[in-house]
């Protein structure tokens, strides 16, 4: 029944909304009430002039298909329950409930996948009201913006597929609602307290792992195809060239975040624990779409991710600022390169995949499986590139691997620190004409260094200025403090650096160096030529007198000269109480 109250008192009942609509009382009426199902068989448009209709339980429209029923005003529909039916279309509305196209019957198990492809199609805002759970037991898809609300973590949507695919979705938000998983997956188990022990396995939702991928090369091989290929979780998605899509105060279980072909959009304040996916958990993938511009990644907290924490692919003028990524299974934060031999990507048939002109600043990454931060641009350094990257104020510690990689030319690092990761500290290759200064190392190279020497900070390129920064180990081991690739033949300016229990690793064994190398500070005595100054319990002697040929002293400081041809080392000992000593080849390095 249709009941219309007219502001006099009087009541009528309508057969039809054709008959409703058509009425010339309802500019009159005070109140519009369905109470019943009514068909929709043409396309309307309801009347402006009348009040807000009221739908109580049990009051449908059915919308034939291909037809659209469009309000003028925003219905009232006092609770959670179903008022829209049929294969047509509902518009005109401001804000909806995924409830008005299904009824929920058992929260969480009841697929509300089709009603909200449904609200989606409606344009409406919409609302998911606290205390309430949906499942969505296959990928709800639509095409343009859309705008879902939550209210926190009680505001909850569950599904082990994709959620949700937006395509085209400028100007899209979602907002303040918990995804979570139903099945319970497979998980791999390490210890960050000892990355070499074998992991272990467990079936569970359990926040302890993450679930398999093939970095996980120890023990893939022995896993079954289904163990491989499970990707159990709920993941937001948006693809085809948009804009302006923010995400935001998203919470829950094995949860991914990948914005596609997106510029200028954000992604921020979401505290998640990551599922599989493809490439991360928060991810800007802009490779066969446009280049990605303006996007950031603020604030966010992500745990036990299957690959990367944060990740970004062919963008710039990017931001990853603040956030805190935990237990990942690849990296904590990774700008994507890819090999030049797979056909497509960095070749002269593909786009360029690198990132360039980055802010990454205050993040923190810890117990990673492999590198705290991946901040590389061309996969294995096949081609500098002009990256320019600011990265300053991160932190990371306990990856199985490095703290820091990164490479390419006129990049910021200032004032990271890395401290008890498995490999180097900080790796700097195919780095060019960068400041490189005041970040803390401390106490990497854990892992056993057969057949490799893991050093604290690692250069490999020219023009770097490298100062200010500080190594300190608790005790003396392999690997060096400052290890200088020479086969790149450097000019660099490495000036002023300390370092504690670990010495510099500037020159070959002939001594040739052409970088700049003054006043860097080691506690141990090995590596005193070059100007860089020992920290030492010697007493130095003798005074003013030629170092005999061959001769080794603990001097606090060596300063190298060649002579012009280039083949006689002339060389000048300098102490700290100003004691001067003369050197001459050849000499033996103490």
């Amino acid at each position: 029944m249709i009941i219309l109250t007219l502001k006099s008192g009087a009541v009528y009942a309508k057969a039809t909304i054709t008959a409703l609509n058509t009425d010339a009382d309802v500019a009159n009426a005070a109140r519009v009430e369905i109470t019943s199902n009514y068909a929709i068989s043409d396309n309307m448009t309801q009347r402006n002039d009348g009040p807000p209709w009221t739908f109580t339980k049990g009051g449908v429209l059915t919308v034939a298909s291909g037809k659209i029923f469009t309000f003028a005003a925003q219905p009232d529909i006092p609770g959670n329950y179903q008022v829209f039916a049929g294969s047509g279309a509902v518009t005109g509305l401001k804000e909806a409930k995924i409830d008005w196209w299904g009824t929920n019957t058992t929260p969480g198990s009841t697929d509300m996948s089709g009603a909200m492809s449904k609200a989606l199609e409606s344009g409406a805002s919409i609302v998911i009201p606290p205390n309430t759970t949906y499942y969505f037991g296959s990928t709800v898809t639509h095409t343009g913006r859309v705008t879902v609300i939550g209210s926190g973590v009680t505001s909850r949507i569950k599904s082990d597929v994709m959620a949700l695919r937006i395509i085209n979705g400028s100007g899209s938000l979602i907002d303040n609602i918990d995804f979570s998983n139903v099945t319970a997956p497979y998980l791999i188990i390490r210890d960050p307290a000892n990355w070499t022990a074998s992991p272990t396995f467990s079936t569970t939702s359990a926040e302890i792992g993450w679930q398999p991928t093939v970095n996980d090369y120890d023990i893939w091989s022995s896993l079954t195809l289904a163990q491989q290929n499970q990707n159990i979780g709920p993941e937001i998605n948006f693809t085809g060239n948009a804009s302006d899509i923010t995400v935001s105060r998203i919470t829950g279980n094995f949860v991914n975040i990948v914005l596609e072909s997106a510029t200028n959009s954000v992604v921020r304040d979401c505290n998640i624990r990551g599922g599989k996916g493809y490439a991360g958990t928060i991810v800007f993938w802009n490779i066969d779409g446009q280049q990605g511009n303006s996007n950031r990644a603020i604030n966010n907290v992500v745990r036990f991710p299957s690959y990367s924490g944060i990740a970004f692919s062919r963008n710039f003028d990017g931001q990853v600022e603040g956030n805190l990524v935990n237990n990942a299974g690849e990296s904590g934060i990774k700008l994507w390169s890819f090999s030049a031999n797979n056909g497509h990507w960095d070749t002269p048939d593909g786009p360029d995949v690198y990132c360039y002109n980055m802010s990454i600043v205050n993040n923190r990454t810890q117990f990673v499986w492999f590198d705290g931060f991946d901040l590389g641009s061309s996969y294995a350094q096949v081609t500098l590139r002009e990256s320019r990257h600011m990265i300053t104020g991160n932190k990371t510690l306990g990856n199985a691997r490095t703290g820091m990689v990164s490479e390419g030319i006129h990049n910021t690092i200032v004032g990271n620190s890395a401290k008890n990761c498995g490999t180097f500290g900080m790796a700097f290759y195919r780095t060019d004409n960068s400041l490189i200064s005041d970040n803390m190392m401390e106490n990497n190279g854990l892992l056993p260094d057969t057949p490799n020497v893991w050093h604290e900070l690692v250069l490999v390129g020219s023009g770097n200025t490298v100062t200010g920064n500080r190594i300190e180990r608790g005790s003396v081991y392999s690997g060096a403090a400052i290890y200088e690739e020479l086969s790149v033949s450097p000019t660099n300016y490495i000036a002023h650096n300390h370092a504690i229990n670990a010495s510099f690793a500037f020159a070959d064994a002939s001594g040739l160096h052409s970088s700049v190398l003054v006043g860097n500070h080691s506690s141990i005595s090995p590596n005193m030529e070059f100007g860089n100054y020992l920290i030492s319990a010697s007493t130095p002697t003798p005074q003013e007198s030629d170092i005999p040929a061959g001769t080794s002293y603990p001097y606090d400081a060596v300063v190298w000269t060649y002579d012009d041809v280039g083949n006689n080392l002339i060389g000048r000992v300098k102490y700290r109480n100003g004691q001067v000593r003369r050197a001459v080849v050849p000499l033996v390095y103490p």
